[in-house]
């Protein structure tokens, strides 16, 4: 049995080949095409923020309050030193005069919140002293401090604040002091005003009933 050999054309080779769906044997000098996946391109992880450390706030300097000052006045250096001291340490500074002369050369060049006066004093003793700052200052509250009876009515019209009797009350002292210190200050026109500020009278204790306070304090009638 003879088997008949068919030949396609050329044409015909082509046309097959361009066929969709048709093989295609590529050719020996083709290179193989093979599939390659493009790499993806590595994404970088996202860089956080650095962390930032808040500046740290300014430290608060306080600034200094200031002290009040006080002008004690007694020829008595023992009383100076022992109301001196209890008035330090409540906080207040202090400032020592021996007689009149020295009030009014510290008073009249220097500011104070408040005098404490003794009335007998030599040289220029506290009523003479009283009655120039009542004219040259006013303003200057004054608190008056004797073992002088009958001194109240005299004190007032001079234009003193207080007027304490020694032996004195130490407590009632200290918040005498702080309560005039805390008055609203007046000007000079203001302390010369009719009934401007009141007075207080504040008459002797027994000595027995603070007599820890003298001893402990030093302090003599």
């Amino acid at each position: 049995m003879k088997t008949k050999l068919t030949f396609k054309s050329f044409n015909e080779l082509l046309v097959t080949s361009l066929t969709p769906g048709s093989s295609r044997v590529p050719a020996s000098n083709e290179p193989p095409t093979v599939n390659q996946e493009k790499p993806t391109p590595a994404i970088a992880p996202a860089r956080e923020p650095p962390a930032t450390t808040p500046n740290p706030a300014p430290p608060v300097r306080l600034l200094p309050v200031a002290r009040p000052r006080i002008l004690l006045a007694d020829d008595d250096a023992g009383i100076r030193e022992s109301l001196g001291k209890l008035l330090r340490n409540s906080g207040y500074q202090v400032i020592f005069a021996a007689h009149g002369g020295h009030v009014l050369d510290r008073a009249l060049n220097e500011e104070f919140g408040l005098l404490v006066l003794d009335l007998n004093m030599p040289q220029l003793d506290g009523w003479k002293t009283l009655g120039h700052l009542a004219s040259l200052k006013p303003e200057l509250p004054v608190l008056v401090i004797t073992a002088e009876p009958d001194q109240h009515n005299w004190t007032r019209e001079a234009g003193a604040r207080v007027l304490m009797e020694k032996p004195l009350d130490l407590p009632v002292f200290l918040q005498t002091v702080r309560d005039l210190l805390d008055e609203p200050k007046r000007s000079g026109h203001e302390a010369l005003a009719p009934g401007a500020g009141r007075f207080r009278y504040l008459p002797r204790r027994l000595r027995e009933v603070f007599s820890n306070f003298y001893r402990h304090w030093g302090i003599n009638e």
